[in-house]
């Protein structure tokens, strides 16, 4: 969602366009921070989880995790 709202963001930054709006260059870059955060935010989670069933000797798989399959 924060994805396409920096692309609106973006197509209304460029002069000429219908709908151009000063500001939203800026806008768009700070919707691309935030961007950044969440993705770190869940790929670090991600990370974490599958660490953590190894650790504790499960043999599921990141395929299992999005497929809701359970593997035991």
């Amino acid at each position: 969602m924060f994805e396409e709202r920096k692309n609106l963001l973006t197509s209304m930054s460029a002069p000429g366009k219908r709908g151009f709006s000063p500001s939203a260059s800026e806008r768009a870059r700070q919707s691309q921070v935030h961007i950044e955060r969440i993705r770190a935010m869940l790929m670090s989670n991600d990370k974490a989880s599958n660490d953590a069933a190894r650790k504790n000797g499960s043999r599921r798989t990141d395929q299992s995790f999005e497929t809701g399959d359970h593997v035991e």
